[in-house]
């Protein structure tokens, strides 16, 4: 029990039904809420994982007197651990939309991979998925989400190379990979079926469960990407994107451009797998600021705002590419 006028009785596995909506909201041992009632935890792994931490919940009317267990709190950091991260900021829209404040270098913090269920990632329909072949890594895809049936199949758009659809074999292999917020998701599938019946798509394997690497911090590289800026009252002008990540930039300029608080469209081009992108963003001047030594003394901190789902894939799939060295 915990003493700060409020009960608490901690919990064991059995007291979970896993991949079933929680019967109460579960605390930690520093009384912080880490899950409220009604979610769901995906697998019994990684419940065992957690709860080894210790887990509680509040006293209710009925149950029996909780007696002093001695546990000691944890440190006031509050601790965080892969079924939190993976689940609970997915499930948290507000933690997704949430962009790394704008600076020099790169931060490239990763959390270790977690599983999670194909439903809990969030994934929505019109969601784009990269098909990477098993046997070929080469051989990629991109397909669009038409939808799932749990345990059943995924079905999704037919691939296109140059504007032709690609015929795939039943039972070719495939890991599936997309981006949902600031967490990368893979999966092995395999084609059941291809077929142009009401209209073409795809049938994949449904996935037992979904590897998920969600990022702290949305991950910052260094880059030299030249970009076109543009105000809405028409002011125009060039900037050098510096350092990018999936939510923000960091840009230089010559002369000034905007001030704090300004959206400003930025337009630059990214390379994705040998495929060139041009990109025009939105974006919120969260940062400026003026270094008299450099060349491009001008700085702005921007964070994106409101992208379009093919273009925050493009920009993610650039980003996570520099990182392991694929673009």
């Amino acid at each position: 029990m915990l003493d700060d006028g409020k009960k608490f009785v901690r919990l064991t596995i059995d007291d979970i039904e896993i991949g079933k909506p929680l019967r109460w909201a579960i605390y930690n041992g520093d009384k912080e809420l880490i899950f409220g009632r009604g979610e769901a935890i995906p697998t019994r792994a990684e419940a065992e994982a957690a709860i080894a931490k210790g887990w509680f919940r509040l006293f209710q009317d009925g149950d029996p007197v909780p007696q002093p267990t001695g546990i000691r709190p944890l440190t006031s950091r509050v601790e965080r651990s892969p079924l939190r991260d993976a689940v609970i900021a997915q499930q948290q829209s507000a933690v997704a939309g949430t962009p790394a404040a704008p600076t020099g270098g790169a931060a490239k913090k990763v959390d270790k991979p977690g599983m999670v269920a194909l439903e809990a990632s969030r994934i929505q329909v019109g969601d784009t998925i990269q098909l990477q072949g098993s046997a070929d890594a080469s051989q990629r895809y991109l397909v669009r989400l038409i939808g799932y049936a749990k345990n059943a199949g995924v079905i999704v758009s037919v691939p296109e190379v140059n504007g032709a659809p690609v015929i795939l074999r039943e039972g070719q292999a495939f890991v599936g990979r997309f981006f949902s917020g600031l967490s990368a998701y893979a999966f092995p599938t395999s084609v059941l079926r291809q077929t142009n019946v009401p209209y073409p798509h795809l049938h994949l394997a449904y996935p037992r469960e979904v590897g998920v690497q969600e990022v702290r911090k949305s991950p910052r590289i260094d880059t030299e990407l030249i970009a076109a800026l543009s105000l809405p009252s028409g002011k125009e002008g060039a900037g050098k994107i510096i350092d990018l990540s999936a939510t923000g930039a960091g840009v230089r300029t010559k002369q000034a451009l905007a001030a704090k608080g300004e959206v400003i469209q930025a337009k630059f081009k990214v390379s994705v797998q040998g495929l060139d992108t041009v990109l025009a963003l939105n974006a919120e001047v969260c940062n400026v600021r003026v270094d008299a030594e450099q060349a491009m003394p001008h700085f702005l901190g921007l964070r994106f705002v409101d992208v379009e789902a093919s273009a925050q894939f493009a920009l993610t799939a650039f980003v996570y590419g520099r990182l392991v060295g694929e673009n």
